[in-house]
């Protein structure tokens, strides 16, 4: 006779299966399954982690750090510096009649009625006459992107000195002019100071524009 080596029932000697419980006879009985291993637990914050970890996978803390090291400290995040608010926007102007289209440059050497608006290169003295306009762009001629300033700086240095093709806009608000950036490559500065794209900033007479490498002087 056979005996079960897992419920210890008598069998015949050719059968290969317990008549009880069904077991493979001549097998020896299932080893018990070892235990899982113990998982680490974290110092600080009390996480369970894998016993092979070396840090925790919740807070980063050092699992197998000598008895009676202190914590690590956790580095406090680095001050974010406060963005400064854009400058207010100008309200636009209402709409009037007024010149349009491309404005020609003139040499330093031609007369200028008194009290006319204009900006002035400063490197050659050529200048734009702004009267009678209520808004004029200032860039570079470009006919396959239909890109047609009212002022082309193309002939004047504007490629090699960074203009972009719509760099800045000049704006007659009543009696006053506001400048501002079209979102150029290379910013529009007004002084010393660079302005915000899309946002009007006043445009006094005597203040000097730079566009990339080109400096122009607003005049009335």
């Amino acid at each position: 006779m056979k005996r079960c080596q897992s419920c210890q029932a008598e069998n015949f000697d050719d059968a290969a299966f317990c008549d009880r419980c069904g077991a493979a006879l001549g097998a020896s009985a299932p080893a018990a399954a070892a235990p899982a291993p113990e998982k680490k637990k974290c110092p600080v914050c009390g996480a369970a982690n894998d016993p092979r970890a070396a840090y925790c996978s919740s807070c980063g803390m050092v699992l197998d750090a000598p008895a009676g090291a202190p914590p690590l400290a956790t580095p406090a995040p680095a001050p974010v510096a406060p963005v400064a608010p854009p400058p207010e926007q100008v309200a636009p102007p209402p709409p009037e009649l007024a010149v349009t289209g491309a404005i020609t440059a003139s040499a330093a050497t031609e007369p200028v009625a008194a009290s006319h608006p204009r900006v002035v290169l400063a490197a050659s003295g050529v200048f734009f006459d702004l009267a009678g306009r209520n808004q004029v762009m200032i860039g570079r001629i470009d006919p396959v992107t239909d890109v047609f300033p009212e002022i082309d700086l193309t002939e004047h240095g504007g490629d090699e000195g960074g203009v972009s093709r719509r760099h800045c806009k000049i704006t007659r608000v009543g009696d006053e002019y506001f400048v501002e950036d079209l979102n150029s490559s290379n910013g529009t500065w007004l002084g010393a100071t660079r302005l915000h794209p899309h946002v009007r900033t006043p445009l006094k007479p005597g203040e000097q524009l730079r566009l990339g490498k080109i400096t122009l002087d607003f005049v009335m």
